[in-house]
């Protein structure tokens, strides 16, 4: 791997700059910066690591030719680790590249094979189903009629109806003037990493997966850092938005509000 990077190393110091210059200029942290000279790459999302690369890269002035060595040997390394020692997990899954299809298709097709071939993990489930549905049964059966006179059950039940659809009405009324009058719905078209700040104050990070889907409710605002800018389809109040950047790019603190997004 040191070999990879001794490109990035001399082409910095071939133009007289120190790793927190380069750090204050790229948005990059010094910490993750000496992690990649050094070769000891940082425990972050292969994505997150490609953006920064091709970012450090990108201002060092050096074509895609020049670097790709690095790349190649990143997911390599990783793909082959995952490969021979290590099912795949969502939290295993999110160190590699997805856009490296043929490693992905590998490593999910040996975790069903072995999920398939565990008899015993197939038969609690079914087990377990059985039981649940049994339970259900038995629930509504015996526990689940009321004493009351009829007359009394129907009043109740018109009384009720009338009740929620007045709370409904009231609701759909006010559905904009609550405190969580800003939705934000979040569509995975590739693997992406998201780091989501709620009105300034709660904050969520999550990893989607192809075809994930997620909602977010605020008052006023989110903060949005993603790992995968172009790999997640977002909407606002259900109005689809552009896309904040570029597959692989990352982008950070991108602020949306009912009426903006600002980056």
């Amino acid at each position: 791997m040191k070999e990879h990077v001794k490109i990035l190393i001399d082409t910095r110091k071939a133009k007289g700059l120190d790793l927190s210059e380069v750090s204050r200029k790229t948005g990059i942290r010094q910490t993750v910066l000496e992690s990649i000279e050094s070769g000891e790459l940082p425990e972050l999302p292969v994505v997150y690591l490609r953006s920064f690369i091709k970012k450090y890269a990108t201002f060092l002035g050096l074509s895609n030719e020049s670097y790709s060595g690095l790349l190649t040997e990143l997911d390599s390394r990783l793909a082959k680790e995952q490969l021979l020692h290590k099912p795949l997990t969502n939290e295993s899954a999110s160190i590699i590249d997805p856009s490296d299809r043929n490693v992905m298709t590998i490593l999910k097709s040996q975790n069903y094979k072995e999920l398939i071939s565990d008899k015993r993990l197939v038969s609690s489930i079914m087990y377990l189903g059985l039981g649940l549905v049994l339970i259900s049964i038995i629930y509504f059966v015996f526990f689940s009629s009321d004493s009351k006179p009829e007359s009394s059950i129907v009043d109740n039940i018109e009384i009720g109806d009338e009740i929620k659809e007045s709370q409904d009405e009231e609701s759909l009324l006010n559905y904009f003037e609550t405190s969580d009058s800003l939705v934000l719905e979040a569509f995975a078209l590739d693997t992406s990493w998201m780091s989501v700040t709620i009105d300034g104050k709660k904050n969520e990070e999550i990893l989607l997966k192809p075809g994930a889907k997620k909602v977010w409710k605020a008052a006023k605002f989110f903060t949005i850092t993603a790992g995968n800018a172009g790999g997640v389809q977002l909407k606002r109040n259900g109005e689809k938005l552009e896309p904040l950047g570029a597959r692989g790019n990352v982008v950070n603190n991108v602020k949306i509000t009912k009426d903006e997004v600002s980056k």
